[in-house]
């Protein structure tokens, strides 16, 4: 098998129409069948909320009906009224007729804003999961000149999933991930906007997927796919996170687009580049990479003779991926002392393992169980790849019913059927955003819908273009419409790691000195939430030397009094953040006769009977939430709710 990689071309010109496509009538039955086969198929997540909506409907449809309907009226009436045709002939000529490398980069600059205000908007710019809040602590370390921390003494009131220390009888306080997320934090860390990192690289995401569309397909796919990118809400939410999953995809794809190019030409940079940003993705996620690089080179090895002609290049580039894994190997001598050691392995023990395996006691990860998360991955994507109102997958593979599915096609498809054959061995589902294990082959679904849109575009019969045009536009107006914000909601309710009440309510009552003992209380109806103890939004705000003015630290109880006893001078808080309902209690630890004894200081959001707020920081009189001078500070009156 050869993949037809496309000759040299002109820069900035955008070619002809692909030849038109001949809709026979199998394809047509094939097509209708499989939305059929869709649309009955139960596609609800594993252990999440049952919604009974097969396939061909997204969940974001039954988060608004009505919105949904208003978003496909104006998408048809923005594509087939007569009136606007002049005004989309215009855009249709300033969206292809701009210079590539202008497109590329404007298109990018809009994704980098775009994945800016997520970050702000939507996340306070503050990392979502312990993995993230980890390696952004790792940042701060590497800021500091270090490779590790000291343990600090009383180590156990400072342990978090993703980083080693005193929980794990490791001698020093590190992450257990590989360390090339931390360093692409650094920077941000370094001028103090690390929140604005993963944004920057989303927009080079786009210009790199662009990139990869041209140079498989043709300038005009290219742009198609940067369209798509822009509007994804599966990229787009991952975009304004810390987690390292964009920019994995970002330098596979970047890899992918040397090696296609080294194919082509037989350039030692395009070697050069391929190895290296292989060996980036690597450090980030050496997973992903060992399975989309694995796919890259069998597309190297099936061109014997391209290969051959390029042998100079592609030795280049293996040299850089061993390069990279040695880096990774003396990473993990360095932080576990064994350079075959990950540190997932130290950290999770037996969880870090992937099979069909006992990873809890009480839990097995089964053959039905990977079939399951493999299904609801595929789900995940085939509604929120695009965030159109019609399934993902079926203009991904739209050629193959039409039968214009070309080799290269298959090497694109098959890095994310990989990665999905991959993980479905491992036995945690990513309910933080699912199916985001595999994300690091989205580009290159986006380039195969591309094409498939392409091709039904270019297909014979007087209606097949308006009904593309008209498909373009109502999935475009959906995805700003009801995807994306059905998308925004669905983090809204699911804080991740990071309980968002933390900092407000200790803005709200002028906590800024002080030990916080952190715990959570309370349930709510899904697997992860059940256990997590929200110490990730402490841990990521408390000081490396741990000298600061305010600390933050597990609650142990009673062991608490021996941390007191260790830092005397106070004050010393208990602040509860209770699941399922989404606010948050502070309470002050007192001296009594006895001991200690707790006094509330207030809760968040207040409610409605809260009689004060706090004295403000400019010395102004504190109000009540009706305006009138408060009668009292919380901080004045003690008002012991329960002993230590």
């Amino acid at each position: 098998m050869k993949l037809r990689m496309r000759r040299s071309r002109p820069p900035d010109a955008v070619p002809d129409n692909p030849p038109r496509a001949d809709f026979g009538g199998w394809a047509v039955a094939a097509a209708a069948g499989i939305l059929l086969l869709l649309s009955l198929v139960k596609g609800d997540w594993p252990l999440g909320p049952s919604r009974g909506a097969g396939w061909i409907v997204p969940l974001s449809f039954a988060d608004s009906v009505w919105r949904t309907l208003l978003a496909i009226l104006l998408g048809l009436l923005l594509a087939l009224h007569p009136a606007l045709a002049e005004r989309r002939a215009r855009l249709s000529r300033w969206f292809f007729g701009m210079s590539a490398t202008r497109f590329a980069w404007t298109l990018g600059g809009a994704a980098a804003l775009l994945y800016a205000a997520v970050s702000l908007l939507l996340f306070d710019g503050m990392p979502y999961l312990d993995d993230d809040a980890a390696a952004l602590f790792q940042a701060r370390v590497f800021a500091s000149g270090r490779l590790s921390l000291p343990l600090p003494e009383h180590g156990e009131f400072f342990s978090m999933f993703g980083m080693l220390g005193t929980s794990q009888r490791h001698p020093f306080v590190c992450t257990m991930y590989p360390p090339g997320l931390s360093l692409l934090l650094l920077p941000g860390v370094l001028v103090g906007l690390p929140w604005l990192v993963m944004p920057l690289l989303g927009g080079l995401l786009l210009v790199a997927t662009v990139a990869l569309g041209r140079e498989l397909a043709g300038e005009r796919v290219g742009r198609i796919a940067g369209l798509f990118l822009l509007g994804s809400p599966f990229v787009g939410i991952l975009a304004g996170t810390h987690l390292s999953h964009v920019p994995t995809a970002l330098f596979l794809t970047f890899g992918w687009l040397q090696v296609a190019r080294l194919l082509r030409t037989g350039g030692l940079r395009h070697g050069l580049g391929a190895g290296s940003a292989w060996g980036l993705a690597f450090l980030c996620r050496p997973m992903c990479a060992l399975v989309v690089g694995v796919v890259m080179a069998f597309g190297v090895l099936v061109q014997g003779r391209r290969a051959w002609a390029a042998r100079r290049g592609v030795l280049v580039a293996v040299v850089m991926a061993v390069l990279a894994a040695g880096l990774l190997l003396l990473w993990q001598q360095a932080t576990t002392g064994d350079p075959l050691l990950p540190g997932h392995r130290v950290g999770m023990g037996a969880r870090a393992s992937m099979g069909f395996i006992e990873y809890h006691p009480a839990r097995q990860h089964t053959p039905a169980v990977a079939l399951a998360h493999t299904l609801a991955r595929m789900r995940a994507v085939n509604d929120q790849l695009l965030g159109w109102p019609l399934p993902s997958l079926l203009l991904v593979f739209l050629p193959l019913l039409i039968r214009r599915f070309r080799p290269v096609d298959l090497w694109l498809a098959l890095a994310w059927l990989a990665l999905l054959a991959v993980y479905a061995f491992y036995w945690y589902w990513e309910e933080y955003w699912p199916a985001r294990y595999t994300s690091a082959a989205a580009p290159m679904l986006l380039v195969l819908a591309a094409q498939g849109w392409s091709h039904w575009r270019a297909g014979a019969g007087r209606l097949v273009r308006p009904a593309a045009r008209a498909c373009l536009s109502v999935g475009i107006v959906y995805a700003a419409g009801v995807a994306w914000p059905s998308a925004w909601n669905r983090i809204r309710q699911n804080p991740g790691d990071m309980d968002p009440l933390l900092p407000r309510i200790l803005r709200t009552y002028g906590v800024d000195r002080g030990v916080v003992f952190m715990r959570s209380i309370g349930r709510v109806g899904s697997r992860g939430e059940v256990y997590n103890d929200y110490y990730a939004a402490g841990f990521i705000r408390k000081p490396l030397n741990l000298a600061g003015p305010l600390v933050f630290v597990r609650n142990r109880r009673g062991e608490n009094e021996t941390l007191m006893d260790a830092r005397p001078g106070g004050p010393f808080y208990l602040y509860t953040y209770v699941r399922g309902d989404a606010r948050a209690e502070l309470d002050e630890y007192v001296r009594t006769p006895d001991g200690w004894a707790l006094r509330r200081v207030g809760r968040f959001p207040p409610a409605p009977g809260d009689p004060v707020l706090p004295a403000r920081p400019d010395g102004q009189t504190p109000r009540n939430r009706a305006g009138a001078e408060a009668p009292f500070c919380p901080r004045q009156v003690p008002q012991v709710v329960g002993p230590l």
